[in-house]
C-alpha cells in the first residue's frame, strides 16, 4: 500500500516515535519502538544511511529487515522549526508540527546527544535525558569520572586509545592485572566485550574493542558477582524508581545473546530474584544517581554486586524497551509513555523560559581585528 504526503498532512500536532540511526544498535532500536509504539504516533524510522522515513503503518520488527518503501515517506525535520517536511523530488512539503518525540534509540548518534541537540536546535520536545546528561552518559569513562566524583563505587579500571600501540597496551594492562573486561568506550548492548585471563588474548579484544570506537575501558574482572538491574523515571520534580531484576547469564559475562537472543519476547529477560536488602539498596542508590547526574526521561541502572559491595557499572538513557517491564507493577504502558511524555514538555517549556539571547551594542562600536 503507497502511503501519500496527503495521508500523513494534518493541521493538528503530533506524536512522533523516532528510532534506527547508524548505530551498531540499530536493530535493537526498532523492536523497543515496536514494542513502545501506540496507534496514536507517527513513527519516524531513521535508516543505518541516517535516512529519514515516516510511516502511519503499525509494522512488526522482521519488515524492518525489507523495508517496503512504499510504506513510507521521506521526511526531515530543519533546525529552525518544529515541522516534519516530506521530501519530494528534492523538494519539501510541510506535514505536521510535533507535539512530542518519544525516542526509542540505542548507541551511538541516538543515544549520546547526537540526535537530542538536533531536536534542541528543531525546538522539538523529546523524551529521556538532556544533551550533556546524554553525552556524558553514553561514554562509560565520563560515566566513571563522574560517579567517582560523587562517591559511588566503581570497578578499578584504566583506559586505553588507538594512539597506544600494542606494546604499550600490554605494559599497561600487565601491570595493571589480569583478568580484565575490554569494552568500546561507547557503546552498549555488550557488544565489543571481552573477557581476558591471560595476555595471549589481549590483542584480539583490543582490535575487536578499537573496531567500535577510538576508547577502550579495561576494568578488573570481578569473581562471583551478580548484576542487578534498576530503572528510575523522572516525574515532576522527584523520581519514580522501578522493581529490580537480577539478569541470567550463562557464560563468564552477560552477552549480546544473553540479552535478546534467549528469550523471544524480548522485554521479559529470564531473571532471578533479587534478595530484599540488596533490593533497597539498589534503588536508594539508582534514586541518588538520577538526582546527582541530572536524569531526564527513563534510565536503567545497570550494578555489580559482590558480596555486600555494590559496584554502579554502566547507565543507560534510553535503555532496552525503555524499561518499562520494570515499571509493568505500578502503570500501563499507555501510562508509562504518557508520563514520559508529559516529562519531556515540562522539561522543554522550562528551557524554553530561559533567556537565550543577549541584547549588546558591542557590534555598533569600532572593533579593531587587526593583529596586534
Amino acid at each position: 500500500m503507497h502511503l501519500s504526503i496527503r495521508k500523513l498532512k494534518s493541521v493538528l500536532p503530533k506524536k512522533v516515535i523516532m528510532f534506527g540511526l547508524n548505530s551498531c544498535e540499530h536493530d535493537i532500536s526498532i523492536i523497543t519502538a515496536c514494542l513502545m509504539r501506540t496507534a496514536e504516533m507517527i513513527a519516524i524510522y531513521i535508516d543505518k544511511h541516517n535516512r529519514w522515513y515516516a510511516t502511519d503503518h503499525i509494522l512488526t520488527p522482521a519488515q524492518f529487515a525489507n523495508v517496503d518503501k512504499r510504506m513510507f515517506i521521506a521526511c526531515t525535520v530543519l533546525p529552525n522549526s518544529n515541522i516534519l517536511y516530506a521530501i519530494k523530488r528534492n523538494r519539501l512539503y510541510p506535514l505536521f508540527s510535533i507535539e512530542c518525540a518519544l525516542l526509542c534509540f540505542h548507541g551511538n548518534n541516538g543515544e549520546d546527544g547526537a540526535i537530542q541537540g538536533l531536536l534542541t536546535l528543531a525546538n522539538i520536545p523529546y523524551t529521556g535525558s538532556n544533551v550533556l546528561a546524554s553525552s556524558a552518559l553514553m561514554c562509560k569513562i565520563t560515566t566513571k569520572k563522574l560517579l567517582s566524583s560523587h562517591g559511588y563505587n566503581i570497578v578499578d579500571y584504566i583506559t586505553l586509545d588507538h594512539n597506544d600501540s600494542m606494546e604499550e597496551i600490554q605494559v599497561k594492562v600487565a601491570e595493571f592485572g589480569y583478568p580484565v573486561v575490554i569494552k568500546p568506550a561507547s557503546l552498549g548492548s555488550s557488544i565489543g566485550i571481552t573477557l581476558v585471563n591471560q595476555p595471549t588474548a589481549l590483542s584480539s579484544a583490543v582490535s575487536l574493542a578499537l573496531a567500535y570506537d577510538n576508547n577502550i575501558v579495561v576494568e578488573r574482572a570481578l569473581s562471583n558477582y551478580e548484576e542487578i538491574n534498576c530503572a528510575v523515571m523522572r516525574s515532576g520534580n522527584a523520581y519514580v524508581i522501578s522493581a529490580t531484576e537480577k539478569p541470567l547469564k550463562v557464560g563468564d559475562i552477560y552477552t549480546f545473546g544473553d540479552k535478546y537472543l534467549k528469550d523471544t519476547k524480548f522485554n521479559a529477560f529470564p531473571t532471578q530474584s533479587v534478595d530484599k536488602k540488596t533490593a533497597a539498596k539498589v534503588k536508594q542508590i539508582t534514586a541518588k544517581i538520577a538526582k546527582d547526574l541530572n536524569i531526564g526521561g527513563v534510565a536503567r541502572v545497570d550494578y555489580l554486586v559482590v558480596d555486600s559491595t555494590i559496584y554502579v557499572n554502566e547507565i543507560n538513557t534510553i535503555p532496552g524497551s525503555l524499561a518499562y517491564h520494570l515499571f509493568a507493577d505500578k502503570m500501563t504502558k499507555q501510562q508509562f509513555i504518557d508520563s514520559l511524555m508529559e516529562d519531556a514538555l515540562r522539561y522543554h517549556k522550562s528551557r524554553n523560559a530561559l533567556v537565550h539571547t543577549y541584547n549588546s551594542i558591542v557590534l555598533n562600536g569600532n572593533i579593531n581585528l587587526s593583529k596586534k
